[in-house]
């Protein structure tokens, strides 16, 4: 069976460290403590030591069996998977990506016309502690609209759910309280509000970098 691999190698190419990710491996990182933090998809994300000994993982719905160490994330968007990021915040949260599904308003929808409706593959940034309570949720068609950014995708698909956005990164800059997104099939990297504060509220767009941005 396919297996996804974590792969360390020395400076002259040499691997020095190995771990068999199953199913796949997308992000992964160190974290200030040493272990590594790992998004497996579809199911969630898994710290691990250097030993390959899971410390802790989380997951979206049913938890993974009655493993202790499995922290079941309910979310009130509904999702059907964690995607791509998985990323410590300084307060040591964790931000990732889920997705879901969207009707799109004829409005939305406009720009490819197309008689029958149809609806987008929703990226939501979800923000979580580690006990597993969601801190906040960002839908990202509510930080940037289809129908002013249809994006590459958007016509170019067919399908009753198109792939609109295809979110591949998200981080927090917390200095500047705000959210920073890719998205690859809109050809933007954008930022929203983090936190609510006195120049607007959470999840309101700061800026967008791109052709349409």
């Amino acid at each position: 069976e396919p297996v996804g691999l974590l792969v360390a190698v020395d400076e002259e190419g040499q691997v020095v460290w190995y771990y068999q990710n199953p199913p796949a491996a997308n992000d992964a990182r160190l974290t200030p403590a040493g272990t590594i933090l790992v998004q497996y998809p579809p199911v969630g994300i898994r710290e691990i030591d250097l030993l390959g000994t899971t410390l802790r993982s989380w997951t979206w719905g049913d938890p993974e069996g009655d493993d202790p160490r499995t922290v079941n994330v309910d979310t009130e968007s509904d999702i059907r998977s964690f995607h791509h990021e998985a990323h410590l915040t300084p307060s040591g949260n964790i931000l990732t990506l889920g997705i879901g599904d969207r009707r799109l308003t004829r409005a939305q929808q406009a720009a490819c016309e197309e008689d029958e409706p149809f609806g987008i593959a929703e990226d939501v940034v979800i923000e979580f502690t580690p006990e597993g309570e969601v801190l906040g949720e960002w839908p990202l068609a509510d930080v940037i609209d289809p129908e002013d950014v249809p994006g590459t995708a958007l016509c170019r698909e067919t399908g009753d759910t198109r792939d609109w956005a295809h979110a591949n990164g998200v981080i927090l800059d917390e200095d500047r309280n705000a959210v920073i997104v890719t998205a690859r099939h809109l050809d933007l990297t954008l930022a929203f509000r983090h936190e609510d504060d006195a120049a607007g509220p959470s999840g309101e767009l700061l800026w967008s970098l791109g052709p349409d941005g």
